[in-house]
């Protein structure tokens, strides 16, 4: 009997660990799906900013920005679209399926006459982070010339700058010059 006991305490305390160590795979699972999930919640809300930013400035502007397909006959999946600011006209070609191809046109053509204000990203960023039920303690923006690799502008604020949950560097312009990164600290 004494031997059947021991035998009970040993298995019940294997059965213990294994329970532990099952909870604590749980729990590290739980928290990286929450970071990733986060982190998709972030870098959905730095292209939102970065898009109502870009409408903003095209509305302090006014209607001086003016863009057109050219008329064509063929399926092609290439279309060109003119671009026409003031005395300047550009022809570009793009896929006719890129969605994001008129906002990239016109943030490269922006980025020389009116630069993308990290304030205001910061600022539409936060909201679109609240309005996804993800509430932001602090979050700051950098403005990134990629082709450099160096930061145009940020609004970073001053000393120790740890805690925070990066957005993958987000393609602004056609050229893939200019790049746009969310920092947040969220709580998770």
């Amino acid at each position: 009997m004494k031997k059947s006991t021991g035998y009970l305490k040993c298995t019940a305390v294997l059965a213990l660990m294994a329970a532990l160590v099952a909870l604590g795979v749980w729990v590290t699972e739980m928290y990286r799906s929450s970071t990733v999930s986060c982190i998709k919640t972030v870098d959905n809300c730095l292209v939102k900013a970065a898009d109502e930013e870009l409408r903003i400035r095209m509305f302090s502007l006014g209607d001086k920005f003016k863009t057109w397909i050219e008329p064509t006959n063929n399926i092609s999946e290439y279309i060109t679209k003119t671009i026409q600011y003031e005395d300047t006209i550009i022809y570009v070609r793009v896929r006719q399926d890129d969605v994001t191809a008129m906002n990239k046109i016109r943030q490269f053509y922006f980025q020389a006459i009116q630069a993308l204000n990290t304030k205001n990203v910061d600022s539409i960023f936060k909201r679109c982070m609240a309005e996804n039920s993800l509430p932001v303690k602090a979050s700051y923006i950098e403005y990134l010339d990629l082709k450099k690799n160096t930061l145009i502008a940020s609004n970073a604020p001053e000393g120790k700058l740890s805690g925070y949950l990066a957005s993958n560097a987000d393609t602004l312009d056609i050229m893939k010059s200019i790049g746009v990164r969310a920092y947040a600290k969220v709580p998770l």
